[in-house]
């Protein structure tokens, strides 16, 4: 799950439990994928990459009871880990903008999260967003978008001076998070008819271009677009590779 390309397009992020646990694996477009050595005893996601490939931002949970949430960044070589503890432990998600400007990112208030962000520079300088609550969001190089709870559709905004737009796109709590940003458009598992499709809205043409009966899974950050727009990866259901045998 939550598959995402560097700034470069070289390498991809993701999360997998193939080895046990939910960890962080890197890949390159011809080797395999490594896991981050990171440290043990936490669960890492929703992880992002900086602005310059070098690091990922994620959200780290302690693995033992009450689950103590913390914002790291992670260097995507060694995995050594830097808590970013000035913007506190009710982060659910952030992503860096492509500037190395900001720290875009969701704060929980009950069954909602409202926007903020902070400079680089210096993370004590948070400011919020105005925007309403959220249900979830993405940031590319140059928009922000969100959804809101129970109502269909998202908006997107330009980062440079916050000016929004309503995009009418069958989006809902239904399919939370199969959406993305990417190369001027929005990528997202259209349920509006069956069978359900993968369909790209142009940005600039204000109209779906691309459809393909490929779909990804329809709850979960489940696509990735590269940078120029030439790839796409989709996390699908597998079929059930383990069967309980009873031995006589």
């Amino acid at each position: 799950m939550n598959p995402e390309f560097s700034p470069d397009g070289s390498r991809v992020v993701f999360v997998s439990n193939r080895e046990g646990a939910e960890a962080l694996f890197v890949a390159t477009g011809d080797g395999a994928p490594v896991r981050l050595k990171l440290p043990e005893r936490y669960r890492y996601v929703n992880a992002h990459w900086s602005h310059d490939g070098r690091a990922l931002y994620s959200m780290r949970l302690d693995a033992d009871p009450p689950h103590a949430q913390s914002v790291v960044r992670i260097d995507a070589t060694t995995g050594a880990t830097e808590i970013l503890g000035a913007l506190g432990a009710d982060v659910d998600e952030i992503f860096a903008d492509r500037t190395g400007r900001y720290l875009y990112y969701a704060v929980g208030t009950g069954q909602t999260m409202r926007l903020m962000r902070a400079p680089l520079a210096d993370l004590d300088a948070q400011e919020r967003l105005p925007f309403p609550p959220v249900s979830n969001f993405m940031v590319d190089g140059t928009r922000i978008a969100f959804a809101q709870p129970q109502i269909r559709g998202l908006t997107s905004c330009n980062l440079a001076d916050l000016a929004c737009e309503a995009l009418p796109l069958p989006i809902s709590e239904s399919t939370m998070g199969a959406w993305t940003l990417g190369a001027g458009s929005v990528w997202f598992l259209d349920t509006s008819a069956m069978p359900a499709t993968l369909a790209r809205y142009d940005l600039a043409a204000g109209r779906v271009t691309l459809r393909s009966a490929s779909s990804p899974m329809a709850y979960g950050r489940t696509i990735a677009v590269s940078p120029d727009g030439g790839k796409v990866l989709l996390a699908r259901q597998a079929p059930t590779l383990i069967d309980l045998m009873i031995a006589r």
